[in-house]
């Protein structure tokens, strides 16, 4: 439990302190999250075939090929993301203009699911880091490889304080969600989704 305050209290720190805000940190981590696909492709692609006997060519072009397109549509999309929308004013602040300014959320958790351990984690983390947030990413306990791989890489390419994992079962998991998140992206069964609202 206290581990688990540790690693939430470091990436709101680290939200905190808008280190995440700046447009450039943000196309930093999504070129950094590309490179790490691109330097460990078949690492992956050998961790996913030992979690879920998925053929290489599968779990290579199904989650590993999808989320570098991914990141690359993010990189083309995010300059217009980031930007200022100017809405209409009433009568009232007839000589104003306004604007709708898009703000991370703070703190992300993210809970993958076992059938597509990399990419349903990876899709909602580019979302994410896009938008400026910090994020906890808890892969499925029942994607042990693949845990382990992504637990050992995201610190080596993003940046220590605004990404962490953690890994674990149920109990962990829920330890985990006693924390404050100010965002969950979750993939799984009913009952659980029941579990993680109460968390909010």
């Amino acid at each position: 439990m206290d581990t688990y305050s540790k690693v939430v209290n470091t990436a709101r720190n680290a939200f905190n302190s808008e280190i995440t805000k700046p447009l450039d940190f943000r196309v930093k981590q999504l070129k950094a999250f590309y490179q790490l696909l691109e330097d460990n492709s078949v690492e992956l692609v050998e961790a996913l075939g030992k979690d879920l006997r998925k053929p290489k060519t599968e779990a290579l072009l199904a989650e590993v090929e999808v989320t570098k397109n991914q990141i690359k549509g993010v990189l083309y999309e995010i300059h217009k993301w980031v930007k200022p929308e100017q809405v209409e004013t009433n009568i009232i602040l007839i000589l104003d203009k306004a604007y709708i300014l898009p703000q991370p959320f703070g703190v992300v958790l993210i809970i993958g699911a076992w059938n597509y351990p990399f990419l349903l984690i990876s899709a909602p983390l580019l979302g994410a880091i896009a938008a400026g947030n910090c994020v906890i990413i808890k892969p499925s306990d029942k994607a042990p490889e693949t845990s382990k791989v992504l637990k050992k890489l995201i610190p080596q390419y993003l940046h220590k304080d605004c990404f962490h994992v953690v890994t674990g079962g149920i109990p962990e998991t829920t330890a985990l969600l006693k924390e404050r998140f100010d965002y969950i992206f979750y993939t799984g069964s009913p009952c659980n989704r029941t579990k993680d609202k109460r968390s909010l």
